[in-house]
């Protein structure tokens, strides 16, 4: 690990990290993810099996819900080799990077690039740093941050990586407005997330489950209305592909 780059990194007012299990705590004391924190620190032990549909009930769920099974994760995976073929070296960021399920192991074929993979979630960091112990992964650092208040210098990075987050972002646009601060110029976001208005029914399924389970944050983004907070902090969409009530989206920072 390059702790050089890494300490780059950081705006000189960011807090002296804690460290615990090799994972960098820069999170502020309070934020309005820690709620959102709790939920997805329960489920983060089953969170890999209801992405990928391995368990039959948790893949019936995901399907009525958001319409989606296989096709999610293949055009997840699109994703993130799209990012990464942009990019020969330089330092990434992954907020929020769960548990790592599709990323670590496509990580580990660029070890010229720095990868900060972030997270609020203590459970999610947990089965993260598993995955990285498992992989013998040498370019993946771990850090906590809140999304909202990023401990990171404006235009450091080469690629932000957003993966199935937006929607769980109790403040959406103050997470974008961060991840596009962050983000050289003339450089990309990359990400998926699930947009309202698409499809009745996950509509109505966000409404009576998942808002309660706070998986999901309201208000959810409609297509027009992300859009315009991608404009509005100086991200230009050069993709846009929808796959039921998902969006795969590409957006590159503009001067």
């Amino acid at each position: 690990m390059n702790f050089n780059r890494f300490s780059d990194l950081f705006e000189r007012s960011a807090c002296n990290p804690r460290l615990g299990s090799d994972i960098m705590d820069f999170a502020p004391p309070s934020s309005p993810h820690q709620k959102i924190a709790r939920a997805y620190d329960k489920a983060s032990e089953k969170y890999d099996n209801y992405v990928t549909g391995d368990n039959f009930l948790l893949k019936i769920l995901k399907k009525i819900a958001l319409g989606l099974d296989k096709e999610a994760e293949i055009e997840c995976r699109n994703i993130i080799r799209k990012m990464l073929s942009q990019i020969r070296e330089g330092t990434v960021l992954d907020i929020p990077a769960g548990t790592g399920l599709f990323t670590f192991e496509e990580y580990l074929k660029h070890p010229n690039i720095l990868f900060i993979a972030a997270e609020y979630s203590w459970g999610m960091l947990k089965q993260a740093h598993k995955k990285i112990k498992e992989l013998g992964a040498k370019n993946i650092l771990l850090v906590r941050a809140d999304v909202g208040n990023l401990p990171f210098k404006t235009a450091c990075f080469d690629a932000v990586l957003c993966l199935n987050g937006i929607h769980s972002f109790p403040e959406k646009e103050k997470a974008i407005t961060e991840m596009s601060r962050v983000l050289k110029n003339n450089k990309s976001l990359h990400g998926s997330l699930i947009l309202r208005g698409e499809r009745w029914l996950t509509d109505l399924i966000l409404e009576t489950a998942y808002y309660r389970l706070l998986w999901f944050t309201r208000p959810a983004l409609s297509r027009k209305e992300f859009l315009e907070v991608l404009q509005r902090n100086r991200l230009k969409t050069s993709s846009l592909k929808l796959i039921k009530a998902a969006a795969a989206f590409e957006a590159t920072k503009i001067i």
